[in-house]
């Protein structure tokens, strides 16, 4: 068995609980999952700032193994097993999870993870999404949006619905000029009343990266650590922000932003008011991100994968800020 211990598997490693060597781990996983064959290789997704996240091949497929960060409760952790079934059922493009002897969340002493099969395609890092994509994605978040049960939720730092929380926390680590920026959106936020909004289960980050598609046309949505039982708007806000938005898209911004309302509300009804909250809310999500990524930045961060979140937040914030989007 191949497993690439580098730095980056290193730092993976560093964030969840793990009391035995990781080949350790990977033979143990290999007797709990017999159907998918010996494990041939291991290599690690460094994308992501939660969780440890591998890549690896069996003599058999690929598939992807998702080890929880230390910081995820038990009950987060069952609830995100349960969403993985859940999209299934409903039949959403999502990643198939695979069964063990402990049934689809897996346990090795302390250590809680789960494998799904490995999608063979392309994320959205280097492109810019069709009309066709975006009207497919939106008919996936109807469905996923479909599913209402309990769901115990990991605190999401660098989602729009935590601005507010988060500018206040931190309001004292940051340069003048940046408070100065962040305030009015803050404020605007701080004043939302969401009494009455419709509230079901949300991906909660549905960005470039947790959207691949393949060949075939086929698509398929990743990773939902940031999922909860929360507002549609905060879905639709940072689906239409981080998603739809980007790249050449913004010079057609008007007309994507009422196609993806139009195409979603055929299903999941909502008011005017929350429709009309929709452009603060993909304000406020390029604000969370500009607000996060300054805030490592200042603490020493120099990862690639954060100056350009950063560059990214900081120049669609300023569009957003200068250009109607309704």
């Amino acid at each position: 068995m191949f497993i690439k211990m580098n730095n980056k598997t290193k730092t993976l490693l560093a964030r969840v609980d793990l009391s035995v060597a990781f080949g350790s781990f990977l033979k143990q996983l290999e007797k709990d999952y017999p159907l998918l064959g010996p494990i041939k290789s291991c290599r690690p997704i460094t994308e992501g700032y939660e969780d440890a996240n591998f890549l690896f091949e069996t003599s058999r497929n690929k598939y992807v193994l998702k080890i929880f960060a230390k910081t995820r409760s038990i009950l987060n952790i069952k609830s995100y097993s349960k969403l993985l079934v859940g999209a299934q059922k409903a039949k959403v493009q999502s990643l198939q999870p695979i069964r063990g002897k402990n049934g689809y969340l897996g346990k090795i002493k302390q250590t809680r993870f789960v494998i799904t099969e490995f999608f063979i395609g392309r994320n959205f890092r280097n492109s810019t999404p069709s009309l066709l994509d975006i009207r497919i994605i939106t008919k996936e978040l109807v469905k996923l949006n479909s599913l209402n049960f309990k769901f115990y939720e990991s605190y999401d730092s660098w989602s729009n619905a935590h601005l507010v929380c988060e500018f206040k926390k931190n309001k004292n680590k940051l340069d003048q000029a940046t408070v100065n920026y962040l305030d009015p959106t803050v404020k605007a936020l701080n004043k939302l009343n969401t009494r009455g909004f419709s509230r079901s289960i949300i991906h909660g980050d549905l960005q470039p990266l947790h959207i691949f598609k393949n060949n075939q046309g086929r698509y398929c949505l990743i990773d939902y650590g940031c999922a909860r039982n929360d507002y549609l708007v905060y879905e639709l806000s940072t689906f239409l922000a981080w998603f739809c938005l980007l790249k050449k898209n913004w010079q057609r911004r008007k007309a994507i932003f009422s196609y993806v309302i139009d195409t979603y509300t055929k299903t999941h009804k909502l008011s005017k008011q929350e429709i009309d909250s929709l452009p603060l809310l993909i304000k406020a999500a390029y604000a969370a991100y500009y607000l996060k990524t300054k805030l490592l930045i200042g603490g020493g961060d120099r990862s690639k994968q954060t100056r350009d979140w950063f560059k990214q937040a900081e120049k669609m914030l300023g569009l957003v800020r200068s250009h109607s989007l309704s």
